[in-house]
């Protein structure tokens, strides 16, 4: 594992280990020792013994919110990771192999005019996570690389970790999936947010890069229109 990623979990699992203890020293005992069976490959007679252990008290509900949270930081520093490699796709690698095999700018342009993408955006109900939690994700993504990417800035780390840890409270004392029955709103109301969030900063983002690669505005990224409703 890189020394970077293993730096950030164990930054990642103190704090929450810190928000645990406040809460419920009890079950953060029970989470404590089974994160470290299972991390350490225990024997499975030992590691049943204490997942029955585990089971049998009344602490159950908080291991597993532990727990849940625990994979939530993983795969944060997991995708902060990723976003700070070179990447080995996208526009540019693109737009250098096909000059390399003999296009010619011009070729090139007029052939971006003509590329046309389709997506296609479902609501089935089968995202049980709530849109709090989306959008505390995002956040907490946002403070970690706040911490990690400009550690010259003090006051700015202080200030990120801070948040880090009150949105981890909030987080450990909400649930973390949906009580109720799922909908196709519930869905749509989570689309909404990633096509605000993600979706829409993304066209931006290929849009300068069209500009930087071929020297010319790009075309118009977004065009609205009915839905196809072919079956």
């Amino acid at each position: 594992m890189p020394q970077n990623i293993q730096v950030e979990l164990d930054f990642l699992q103190d704090l929450l280990l810190e928000i645990l203890q406040e809460f419920s020293p009890k079950s953060t005992g029970y989470f404590s020792t089974l994160k470290h069976l299972f991390k350490s490959y225990a024997p499975p007679t030992q590691l049943a013994h204490e997942l029955q252990a585990t089971i049998e008290s009344d602490q159950i509900l908080d291991v597993i919110k532990a727990f849940s949270l625990c994979h939530i930081l993983a795969n944060l520093v997991e995708e902060h990771y990723k976003n700070k490699q070179p990447s080995t796709m996208g526009l540019d690698k693109t737009h250098n192999d096909l000059s390399h095999a003999g296009f010619s700018p011009k070729e090139l342009a007029d052939k971006l005019q003509h590329i046309h993408f389709y997506p296609v955006f479902t609501a089935h109900p089968t995202q049980s996570m709530r849109r709090t939690f989306l959008e505390a994700i995002q956040e907490m993504f946002s403070d970690l690389a706040t911490i990690f990417d400009r550690p010259c800035d003090p006051a700015a780390m202080k200030k990120a970790k801070e948040r880090l840890a009150y949105r981890l409270r909030l987080l450990y004392k909400s649930h973390l999936v949906r009580q109720e029955k799922l909908e196709v709103l519930f869905e749509l109301d989570n689309l909404l947010y990633i096509l605000e969030n993600s979706f829409l900063p993304s066209c931006l983002d290929l849009c300068q890069q069209i500009q930087a690669a071929f020297k010319t505005p790009p075309p118009p990224p977004l065009k609205t229109g009915q839905l196809d409703r072919r079956r």
